[in-house]
């Protein structure tokens, strides 16, 4: 009856280690993608701006699919000025991407700065 006892003991200690891991590699797998599609996404905007296109007028947003999970992601443009001059052709840039994990909202941001040629 203790041997019954103590490998039920051992065996929930093993299982809980087994499910603790898989949680980290379904965030990592998350961040991972999550960063691969910032990085792609800003990339694209920042050959778009420098082959001459202008900044959108308005904020974009959408939903994508990685590794077969929904995810929402924001683009946001913010004018610049410095010490009270006007920098009309400099933009920061905020991507975000967010997500639920283990019904937790999670997210992740990318800022730059980007000028147009224009």
């Amino acid at each position: 009856m203790v041997t019954v006892a103590v490998l039920s003991v051992g065996l929930t200690a093993v299982l809980r280690s087994f499910f603790s891991v898989a949680g980290a590699l379904n965030h990592a797998q998350n961040e991972i993608a999550v960063v691969q599609f910032l990085d792609t996404r800003m990339a694209d905007l920042q050959e778009t701006i420098l082959n001459g296109e202008e900044f959108p007028e308005e904020n974009l947003a959408g939903d994508v699919v990685l590794n077969g999970k929904d995810f929402h992601w924001k683009l946001n443009f913010f004018p610049l000025s410095l010490n009270d001059e006007n920098m009309e052709n400099m933009r920061e840039v905020k991507l975000t991407v967010s997500w639920k994990e283990a019904g937790i909202n999670k997210e992740e941001k990318l800022v730059s700065y980007l000028e147009s040629k224009r």
